[in-house]
């Protein structure tokens, strides 16, 4: 595979969003040591995984509010940081294959980069950023809907915090 990325179409099709503004979309996908090969002088994905951070908080928030009328806020704040977590992230960066369209340096190549946990999950946080700045937050907020859709078994079945809570509140 080549140090850049493949084409992004399909990716665009995933996420539900042709980019008009492609240049967001390759910052997204440019991992700082390719960046930093080049000569450091192509923007990279840190800022847009910064605000992908906020934007899928709020996201994750607002889907946990109107799903879970009934459940307290200890609860679901629990439930969204399980669900913004860096494993989260890179699980939902695998499914949709976000490794494969990533530009990095030969050095993370050889290394395993494309699968590093890190590099894919703050890889997904960066498009979810692009995502917003490119088609804003309703848009942004329906993808991030579908993903949490399919782990609803998954946000009403924490059993570890379930125990642990139960446990706390037996034993003290």
């Amino acid at each position: 595979m080549s140090r850049s990325a493949p084409a992004t179409s399909k990716l665009e099709k995933i996420l539900g969003v042709k980019f008009k503004n492609t240049a967001l979309l390759e910052e997204a996908l440019t991992h700082k040591s390719f960046a930093m090969e080049q000569g450091g002088h192509i923007p990279f994905n840190e800022r847009l995984e910064f605000l992908g951070d906020s934007v899928l908080s709020s996201a994750v928030a607002h889907y946990l509010f109107n799903k879970f009328p009934d459940v307290d806020e200890g609860r679901l704040s629990q439930l969204k940081s399980m669900l913004v977590s860096r494993p989260s992230l890179t699980v939902w960066g695998r499914e949709i294959g976000v490794g494969q369209y990533l530009r990095l340096s030969v050095g993370e190549i050889a290394t395993g980069g494309r699968e590093r946990d890190s590099i894919v999950g703050n890889a997904m946080e960066a498009l979810l950023g692009a995502m917003y700045l490119e088609a804003g937050f309703e848009r942004t907020q329906k993808f991030i809907d579908k993903i949490l859709a399919k782990r609803k078994r998954m946000v009403l079945a924490d059993h570890k915090s379930r125990l642990q809570e139960w446990a706390q509140k037996k034993y003290k």
